[in-house]
């Protein structure tokens, strides 16, 4: 029994990494719920809190309180022109929907998206975010920005900032 355990070690299995975009929640379209993302390239999720200080008359701290920071998530995502989600392996016609003709072809999927994307940043209202890790019901979009390069093709990669809205209704 020593020997096999022995034997596993030296061969050195690793794990090979898996990228974020590949888990998926079921029955839940990921990204913003009014513009659901190709891709997720990268997710960035942050919970803080916040220790209350109080200074005494000897020099020493008091801390008494903790209040949880309202969170931020950063998503880096992409919208391309060959959506990864229908018609896998035609590089040359999108479908708009099942309804039309197989030869039904778009203009610039991505760009209209990431129009979409800006659009909903400045009515400056809440948005519904799915992402693997978690679902945020209420979060206002903070900042989003693009980046292009030569070798981006028909897509755009975009990071997009958040912050989650806690309200308070009469």
């Amino acid at each position: 029994m020593i020997g096999l355990v022995q034997k596993a070690l030296q061969k050195k299995h690793t794990a090979k990494p898996v990228h974020a975009s590949l888990f998926i929640r079921d029955g839940e379209t990921m990204g913003l719920s009014e513009v659901p993302f190709d891709l997720f390239i990268d997710e960035s999720h942050k919970l803080e809190y916040q220790i209350s200080d109080h200074h005494v008359q000897d020099g020493s701290v008091i801390s008494d309180h903790i209040q949880r920071k309202l969170r931020s998530v950063t998503i880096k995502g992409m919208f391309t022109n060959h959506s990864l989600k229908k018609n896998i392996g035609n590089t040359d016609k999108i479908t708009v929907s099942d309804d039309e003709s197989e030869n039904a072809v778009t203009g610039n999927i991505a760009r209209d998206n990431y129009n979409k994307l800006e659009a909903l940043a400045e009515k400056k209202g809440t948005v519904r975010l799915v992402c693997s890790l978690l679902i945020y019901p209420k979060l206002a979009i903070t900042s989003i920005g693009a980046d292009r390069g030569p070798q981006d093709g028909e897509s755009i990669k975009f990071t997009m900032t958040l912050r989650e809205l806690n309200t308070v209704t009469l």
